[in-house]
């Protein structure tokens, strides 16, 4: 699993990333396939969240959960809109609390090999929210799939919906943006997957003073958060 973390890692300098790059971390881990939506569209966007529907899945399952609006029964959409935290999903525990018209979604899904997932809900700054997951036709193999590299992953999910927005919004202009010496470290460790914890003892500060550091670089970034903003630092070269 080292090997999957370190390749990771070295594509966060990347310019963008497409669904080809997105299918290849799938498969890294020894799972079957990729999805990602954007929940909420950002402020002044006239799409429909399906058109932005992007995944590895069967174009049959596609066309079907397109045609039937299936995003709005959907119980991984349902509950990624409510969380602001990476989750598991799948058949039992997880499903035992939708409806039954929900539980639908995900029989049919099974027809089609479609099982269990981790799943990371992304919030930007223009008021737009996605959701990436990475997908097992089976029901017990994701937690270890992802154990070791679930930052990495996170960190692929923000950069690969910031690439969607991008492409919805247009790119935005980053060339009068400074950050500071311990800002872009900050940056940096947290590209590197380590976490604020972890950079702290790294760079000899106290908890209090990178978390001081972050918010200083949300707001000069306009990132909604540490990861989207070492996103953003990175595809923009101010790293």
């Amino acid at each position: 699993m080292k090997h999957v973390q370190t390749t990771i890692i070295s594509e966060m300098n990347r310019k963008s990333y497409t669904d080809s790059d997105a299918k290849r971390l799938a498969t890294r881990l020894g799972l079957t396939d990729f999805a990602y939506l954007t929940a909420r569209l950002p402020t002044g966007c006239n799409l429909q969240p399906e058109d932005t529907f992007r995944t590895s899945y069967d174009p049959s399952w596609v066309d079907r959960y397109k045609s039937k609006k299936y995003r709005l029964y959907d119980p991984v959409i349902d509950y990624g809109q409510k969380s602001r935290h990476p989750f598991f999903w799948g058949h039992g525990k997880f499903l035992r609390r939708f409806r039954k018209s929900q539980k639908l979604v995900f029989h049919e899904a099974k027809e089609f090999g479609i099982m269990s997932g981790y799943a990371v809900p992304i919030y930007g700054p223009d008021g737009d929210a996605g959701l990436f997951t990475v997908v097992s036709d089976r029901t017990r193999d994701v937690q270890a799939a992802v154990a070791d590299c679930i930052a990495e992953i996170e960190l692929f999910a923000h950069r690969y919906h910031n690439t969607r927005i991008e492409e919805l919004a247009g790119a935005r202009d980053y060339a009068d943006i400074r950050l500071s010496a311990r800002e872009r470290e900050c940056l940096l460790w947290t590209s590197e997957g380590l976490t604020t914890e972890a950079i702290a003892d790294q760079l000899n500060l106290t908890v209090s003073a990178v978390n001081y550091h972050f918010t200083n670089a949300n707001k000069k970034l306009n990132a909604s958060n540490k990861h989207h903003a070492a996103i953003i630092a990175l595809s923009t070269g101010l790293l």
